[in-house]
C-alpha cells in the first residue's frame, strides 16, 4: 500500500472520526434543543396562564374599582347635598345669632330700665314706708288721743247721767207734792194746774232722711231683741238687719218690762243683724232686751 493510500485511509478515518464526533455532538446538541424547546413550551404555556389570570385578575379589579367609584360617587353627592345642607343651617344659625344678638342688646337694655325702675321704686318704697311709720305714729298718737277723750266723754256722759236721775228724782217728788197738794184742794173745789211727766219719752225713730227725697219714714215701726251688749265701748247688737228695713242712722228705743232702759242709734248693718252706739242710758241694756223704734 502506498503512502497515498495510507494517507487517504488516515484522511478517511480522521473524517469518519471527525464525523462521528459531530454525529454525536448533534445528537447530544439535538438532546438539549429539545429540552429547552420543552422548557420554553412550558414557559409560555405558564405566561399564557398567567397572562389569561391577571387579565381576569384586572378586569375583576376593574369591576371592583368601578363599583368603589360609583359608591364614592354616590357618597360625594351625597357628602355634597350634606355641604349644602351644612350651608343652609349655618346661614340660618348666623341669622339667629344675629337676631339673638340684638335680643340680647334689647334685654339688657331692658334690665338695665328695670334696675333702674326697681332702684327707684325702692326708693319710693322706702319713702312710703317711711311715711307709714309716720302714719302708725301718727295714728297711736290719735287713737291715744280718742282714748283719753273717749273716757273723758264716758266721765261727762256719766256726770250727766247722775244729774239726770236727779233731775227725775225732783220731778217725781215734785209729782208726789202735786198729788198730795191736789188731794188736798179737791174737796175745796179747787185744782192744781197740769204737770209734765216726769221722765220726757224720747221721740219715735226717725232714721236721717236720704237727700232728694221729700216722703219721710216715720212711719216705720220695727221691733227685735238686743243679742250682745259691749258696755266698754258703748255699743250693742240688735238682731234685725238690712233684710227687716234696718238702715244706718236710725233711733231704737230699749226697754225691760214698761221701763225705759236707753236708746240705740245704727252704725252699722248686715243683712240679718245691727250694731248700735248707746244713747240716754238709763241703766246697763241686758241682752234679749226688746228694741223697737216706736213705743
Amino acid at each position: 500500500m502506498n503512502k497515498i493510500t495510507k494517507a487517504l485511509i488516515l484522511l478517511v478515518t480522521a473524517s469518519s472520526i471527525f464525523l462521528c464526533g459531530s454525529v454525536v455532538a448533534y445528537v447530544a446538541s439535538q438532546d438539549n434543543y429539545k429540552k429547552l424547546y420543552e422548557d420554553r413550551r412550558d414557559d409560555i404555556h405558564r405566561q399564557e396562564q398567567a397572562k389569561k389570570k391577571a387579565q381576569e385578575d384586572l378586569k375583576t379589579n376593574m369591576d371592583k374599582t368601578n363599583e368603589e367609584k360609583k359608591a364614592l360617587n354616590s357618597r360625594i353627592s351625597a357628602l355634597e347635598i350634606q355641604l349644602k345642607q351644612l350651608q343652609s343651617s349655618l346661614r340660618t344659625l348666623e341669622t339667629e345669632k344675629a337676631t339673638l344678638e340684638g335680643d340680647k342688646q334689647r334685654l339688657t337694655d331692658v334690665v338695665a330700665d328695670w334696675t333702674s325702675t326697681a332702684d327707684k321704686q325702692r326708693e319710693m318704697f322706702q319713702s312710703t314706708l317711711a311715711e307709714l311709720e309716720q302714719a302708725k305714729a301718727d295714728v297711736a298718737r290719735l287713737g291715744k288721743e280718742l282714748s283719753e277723750t273717749t273716757n273723758e266723754l264716758f266721765t261727762k256722759e256719766a256726770i250727766i247721767e247722775t244729774l239726770e236721775a236727779e233731775k227725775r228724782r225732783l220731778l217725781e217728788e215734785k209729782t208726789e207734792l202735786q198729788e198730795r197738794l191736789d188731794r188736798q184742794l179737791r174737796p175745796q173745789g179747787k185744782q192744781v194746774a197740769e204737770f209734765k211727766p216726769v221722765t220726757t219719752l224720747p221721740d219715735a225713730a226717725q232714721p236721717v232722711q236720704p237727700r232728694g227725697l221729700g216722703a219721710t219714714i216715720r212711719d216705720i215701726k220695727l221691733n227685735g231683741l238686743i243679742t250682745a251688749v259691749d258696755m266698754k265701748n258703748s255699743i250693742a247688737g240688735i238682731s234685725i238687719g238690712a233684710a227687716d228695713g234696718v238702715k244706718e242712722g236710725m233711733n231704737f228705743h230699749v226697754t225691760r218690762g214698761s221701763r225705759f232702759v236707753c236708746d240705740i242709734e245704727v252704725i252699722a248693718v248686715e243683712t240679718e243683724e245691727a250694731v248700735g252706739q248707746l244713747k240716754l242710758v238709763q241703766e246697763p241694756p241686758r241682752v234679749r232686751d226688746n228694741v223697737s223704734t216706736s213705743w
